[in-house]
């Protein structure tokens, strides 16, 4: 059994809840799929629907018809269900909505990419 518990953030105004052992915020971001410089990101970027994240997706395999929808709508062409990390851009919505789903396992901060020969 796990207890729900509410604490305030400094500064931010809002509350989080334990569930589960989970972290999570009021608009449903898991913080344990997250690694710890997307959800200081994530967090810098409160508010700012414009706001665009690299990102590294590992998913469970292989994926149902769902998640290849889903996947889909976030702009992967084609995600094979077999393939279990996926590289992407997403908003801050689409960060939080896609942490709870149960076939991601974690999401990763990528770097932008740039050639070998730039300094």
């Amino acid at each position: 059994m796990c207890a729900i518990l509410s604490e305030s953030r400094p500064g931010q105004g809002g509350t989080l809840a334990v569930d589960h052992g989970r972290r999570r915020d009021n608009a449903g971001m898991d913080y344990q799929k997250v690694d710890g410089r997307l959800a200081m990101e994530y967090d810098n970027a409160a508010g700012d629907s414009g706001k665009q994240f690299t990102v590294f997706v590992r998913t469970k395999t292989p994926l149902t018809a769902e998640a290849v929808r889903e996947l889909e709508r976030m702009r992967i062409p084609k995600p094979n269900p077999s393939d279990c990390i996926f590289s992407m851009e997403l908003s801050t919505t689409e960060v939080s909505a896609l942490s709870d789903r149960p076939w991601v396992i974690s999401i990763r901060s990528g770097n932008k990419m740039r050639p070998l020969d730039e300094r």
